[in-house]
Protein backbone atom coordinates (compact mmCIF):
# COMPACT_ATOMS: atom_id res chain seq x y z
CA UNK A 1 0.00 0.00 0.00
CA UNK A 2 0.97 3.39 -0.59
CA UNK A 3 0.13 6.19 1.18
CA UNK A 4 -0.91 9.65 -1.12
CA UNK A 5 -0.57 12.75 1.03
CA UNK A 6 -3.73 15.33 1.09
CA UNK A 7 -6.25 12.26 0.58
CA UNK A 8 -8.02 11.49 4.02
CA UNK A 9 -10.51 8.15 3.37
CA UNK A 10 -8.97 5.21 3.75
CA UNK A 11 -10.16 4.19 0.06
CA UNK A 12 -8.08 6.99 -0.59
CA UNK A 13 -4.54 5.71 0.55
CA UNK A 14 -5.02 1.94 -1.14
CA UNK A 15 -3.32 1.90 -4.91
CA UNK A 16 -4.03 -1.97 -6.14
CA UNK A 17 -1.18 -3.28 -8.56
CA UNK A 18 -3.54 -2.88 -11.92
CA UNK A 19 -4.08 0.98 -11.26
CA UNK A 20 -0.47 1.60 -11.23
CA UNK A 21 0.25 -0.55 -14.07
CA UNK A 22 -2.58 1.52 -16.04
CA UNK A 23 -0.90 4.96 -15.04
CA UNK A 24 2.56 3.59 -15.92
CA UNK A 25 3.88 5.37 -19.53
CA UNK A 26 5.89 3.29 -21.93
CA UNK A 27 8.26 6.13 -22.66
CA UNK A 28 9.06 8.27 -25.22
CA UNK A 29 11.33 5.48 -26.88
CA UNK A 30 8.43 3.34 -27.33
CA UNK A 31 5.66 6.05 -28.17
CA UNK A 32 6.19 5.27 -32.16
CA UNK A 33 5.50 1.65 -31.65
CA UNK A 34 2.37 0.58 -33.30
CA UNK A 35 -0.33 -1.38 -31.42
CA UNK A 36 -0.07 -4.57 -32.42
CA UNK A 37 3.79 -4.54 -31.11
CA UNK A 38 2.67 -3.90 -27.38
CA UNK A 39 3.31 -6.72 -24.94
CA UNK A 40 0.06 -8.10 -23.55
CA UNK A 41 0.21 -10.69 -20.68
CA UNK A 42 -2.02 -13.47 -20.98
CA UNK A 43 -4.88 -13.58 -18.25
CA UNK A 44 -4.19 -16.89 -16.14
CA UNK A 45 -7.05 -19.22 -17.23
CA UNK A 46 -8.51 -21.45 -14.88
CA UNK A 47 -7.44 -25.32 -15.33
CA UNK A 48 -3.96 -24.23 -16.49
CA UNK A 49 -0.69 -25.01 -14.37
CA UNK A 50 1.64 -22.14 -13.46
CA UNK A 51 4.19 -24.23 -15.69
CA UNK A 52 1.67 -24.10 -18.90
CA UNK A 53 0.66 -20.61 -17.92
CA UNK A 54 4.39 -19.33 -18.06
CA UNK A 55 5.10 -21.06 -21.36
CA UNK A 56 2.00 -18.80 -22.55
CA UNK A 57 3.34 -16.19 -21.56
CA UNK A 58 7.15 -17.37 -23.18
CA UNK A 59 5.22 -17.99 -26.45
CA UNK A 60 4.01 -14.57 -26.66
CA UNK A 61 7.26 -13.01 -25.52
CA UNK A 62 9.02 -15.56 -27.90
CA UNK A 63 6.39 -13.83 -30.60
CA UNK A 64 6.91 -10.10 -29.78
CA UNK A 65 10.83 -10.70 -30.26
CA UNK A 66 9.98 -11.51 -33.66
CA UNK A 67 8.19 -8.56 -34.48
CA UNK A 68 10.58 -6.43 -33.02
CA UNK A 69 13.41 -7.81 -34.31
CA UNK A 70 11.35 -7.70 -37.67
CA UNK A 71 10.20 -4.45 -37.43
CA UNK A 72 13.52 -2.97 -35.12
CA UNK A 73 14.77 0.26 -37.07
CA UNK A 74 17.98 -1.08 -37.63
CA UNK A 75 16.76 -4.22 -39.34
CA UNK A 76 14.62 -1.77 -41.33
CA UNK A 77 17.32 -0.09 -42.13
CA UNK A 78 19.41 -2.43 -43.26
CA UNK A 79 16.70 -4.19 -45.09
CA UNK A 80 16.50 -1.10 -47.16
CA UNK A 81 20.11 -0.38 -48.13
CA UNK A 82 20.33 -4.51 -49.01
CA UNK A 83 17.51 -4.36 -51.44
CA UNK A 84 18.44 -0.80 -52.79
CA UNK A 85 22.09 -2.57 -53.25
CA UNK A 86 20.35 -5.77 -55.03
CA UNK A 87 18.20 -3.46 -57.33
CA UNK A 88 21.19 -1.60 -58.34
CA UNK A 89 22.80 -4.61 -59.08
CA UNK A 90 19.77 -5.93 -60.86
CA UNK A 91 19.59 -3.19 -62.91
CA UNK A 92 23.09 -2.83 -63.90
CA UNK A 93 23.16 -6.32 -64.73
CA UNK A 94 20.58 -6.32 -66.84
CA UNK A 95 21.91 -2.60 -68.49
CA UNK A 96 25.13 -4.60 -69.17
CA UNK A 97 23.38 -7.96 -70.26
CA UNK A 98 21.44 -5.36 -72.87
CA UNK A 99 24.26 -3.36 -74.34
CA UNK A 100 25.90 -7.57 -74.71
CA UNK A 101 22.95 -8.32 -76.58
CA UNK A 102 22.43 -4.93 -78.94
CA UNK A 103 26.66 -5.26 -79.50
CA UNK A 104 26.07 -8.97 -80.54
CA UNK A 105 22.80 -7.88 -82.88
CA UNK A 106 25.30 -5.03 -84.21
CA UNK A 107 28.08 -7.61 -84.95
CA UNK A 108 25.82 -10.46 -86.64
CA UNK A 109 23.71 -7.56 -88.59
CA UNK A 110 27.37 -5.88 -90.10
CA UNK A 111 28.24 -9.36 -90.79
CA UNK A 112 25.52 -10.44 -92.64
CA UNK A 113 25.10 -6.97 -94.69
CA UNK A 114 28.84 -7.54 -95.87
CA UNK A 115 27.80 -10.39 -96.89
CA UNK A 116 24.83 -9.11 -98.86
CA UNK A 117 27.07 -6.81 -100.14
CA UNK A 118 29.97 -8.53 -101.29
CA UNK A 119 27.07 -11.25 -102.86
CA UNK A 120 25.63 -7.99 -105.38
CA UNK A 121 29.03 -7.39 -106.31
CA UNK A 122 30.13 -11.26 -107.15
CA UNK A 123 26.73 -11.05 -109.32
CA UNK A 124 27.17 -7.39 -111.13
CA UNK A 125 30.88 -8.46 -111.68
CA UNK A 126 29.75 -11.84 -113.10
CA UNK A 127 27.32 -9.74 -115.47
CA UNK A 128 30.00 -7.82 -116.93
CA UNK A 129 32.29 -10.34 -117.27
CA UNK A 130 34.85 -9.63 -114.08
CA UNK A 131 34.31 -11.78 -112.01
CA UNK A 132 37.69 -12.92 -111.49
CA UNK A 133 38.34 -9.54 -109.37
CA UNK A 134 36.47 -10.36 -106.72
CA UNK A 135 37.88 -13.66 -105.82
CA UNK A 136 39.94 -15.18 -103.56
CA UNK A 137 43.37 -17.15 -104.13
CA UNK A 138 41.48 -20.51 -103.22
CA UNK A 139 38.43 -19.14 -105.32
CA UNK A 140 40.48 -17.99 -108.44
CA UNK A 141 42.65 -22.02 -108.34
CA UNK A 142 38.81 -23.72 -108.05
CA UNK A 143 37.70 -21.25 -111.15
CA UNK A 144 40.69 -21.78 -113.08
CA UNK A 145 40.25 -25.62 -112.72
CA UNK A 146 36.77 -25.69 -113.31
CA UNK A 147 37.32 -23.92 -116.79
CA UNK A 148 39.85 -26.06 -117.52
CA UNK A 149 37.93 -29.04 -117.37
CA UNK A 150 34.84 -27.48 -118.63
CA UNK A 151 35.36 -28.45 -122.19
CA UNK A 152 36.33 -32.11 -121.79
CA UNK A 153 33.50 -32.28 -119.54
CA UNK A 154 31.60 -31.08 -121.49
CA UNK A 155 32.40 -33.26 -124.59
CA UNK A 156 32.33 -35.96 -122.69
CA UNK A 157 28.62 -35.83 -121.40
CA UNK A 158 27.70 -34.71 -125.01
CA UNK A 159 29.17 -38.32 -125.85
CA UNK A 160 27.48 -40.17 -123.43
CA UNK A 161 23.97 -38.71 -124.70
CA UNK A 162 24.70 -39.24 -128.04
CA UNK A 163 25.26 -42.90 -127.09
CA UNK A 164 22.51 -43.17 -125.23
CA UNK A 165 19.97 -41.75 -127.86
CA UNK A 166 21.85 -43.86 -130.82
CA UNK A 167 20.92 -46.67 -127.89
CA UNK A 168 17.33 -45.88 -127.95
CA UNK A 169 16.80 -44.99 -131.56
CA UNK A 170 18.15 -48.84 -132.29
CA UNK A 171 15.99 -50.43 -129.59
CA UNK A 172 13.37 -48.41 -131.00
CA UNK A 173 13.89 -49.63 -134.75
CA UNK A 174 14.35 -52.93 -133.47
CA UNK A 175 11.10 -53.10 -131.71
CA UNK A 176 9.33 -51.45 -134.87
CA UNK A 177 11.09 -53.98 -137.18
CA UNK A 178 9.96 -56.83 -134.56
CA UNK A 179 6.69 -55.64 -134.36
CA UNK A 180 6.32 -56.11 -138.22
CA UNK A 181 7.67 -59.26 -138.50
Amino acid sequence: MTKIPGLKALDDYIITDEERMEDVGHGIRFKALSQFMRLYAPDFKEGLTAEQHIFQVDLEIYKLKRLFEKNSPSIRIQALFKGYKRRVAHTNYFQRREKSIVYIQKIARGWLQRLKVKKELRALMKEQGLEELAMTQQELLIHNAKKRLRKPMIAFVMRRRITKMRNRMALLIQKTWRMYK
